[in-house]
C-alpha cells in the first residue's frame, strides 16, 4: 500500500528522514565471522548483531540535538523481511502499521518498509529529532543482510 508521500514532487513516504539516502554499508566494521553489519551516515549508525538467541539485536544511535539512541529485536523472518522484497507483508499484529501509515512490510517496535525506505523502529514524522532512523537500502546492504542469515551457525 502506497503511503502519503511528503510533497506531490517527492517519492519518498511521509514517515521517512530525506538523510536516510546517505547511509551505506560500512565494509571495514562488518564482520560476517562475528555476525555483525554495520550501516553508517554522517549523523548516525545502525548495527545488526547476532544477540546469542536465534533473534538479531538492532542498535541505532543519531547524533544530532544531542544524542539519540535506541534498540530492538528481530527473528531472521523479519531482519530479511526489514531489509529485501520477501513478499512478506506483516504478521497479524502489525496490519494496522501498513493500513494507517502505507508499506510493503511492517513489524510493530521493529520496523517499517516501503519500497526501499525503510524505518527502524517505527514511523516517524520525516523531521530531525526523532529518535527512529530512515534508511534507503541499496543492493549492498540487502546482501550483507542475506549474507548474514546464511552464515548464522
Amino acid at each position: 500500500m502506497q503511503p502519503k508521500l511528503r510533497h506531490p514532487f517527492d517519492y519518498y513516504p511521509v514517515w521517512w528522514h530525506h538523510h536516510g539516502d546517505k547511509f551505506c554499508l560500512d565494509e571495514e566494521k562488518t564482520s560476517f565471522p562475528d555476525k555483525r553489519v554495520i550501516l553508517t551516515a554522517s549523523a548516525a549508525t545502525l548495527t545488526i548483531e547476532a544477540d546469542g538467541s536465534d533473534n538479531w539485536r538492532i542498535n541505532w544511535t543519531i547524533v544530532t540535538y544531542g544524542k539519540t539512541s535506541g534498540s530492538t529485536t528481530m527473528t531472521n523472518r523479519e531482519l530479511l523481511s526489514a531489509f529485501t522484497d520477501t513478499g512478506k507483508t506483516a504478521d497479524e499484529l502489525s496490519y494496522w502499521l501498513i493500513s494507517v501509515y502505507g508499506g510493503d512490510y511492517a513489524a510493530q517496535g521493529k520496523c517499517i518498509r516501503w519500497k526501499s525506505f525503510l524505518n527502524i523502529p517505527c514511523p516517524g514524522t520525516g523531521h530531525d529529532g526523532d529518535p527512529n532512523v530512515s534508511i534507503l537500502l541499496d543492493e549492498d546492504m540487502a546482501q550483507a543482510v542475506v549474507r548474514l542469515l546464511s552464515d548464522r551457525d
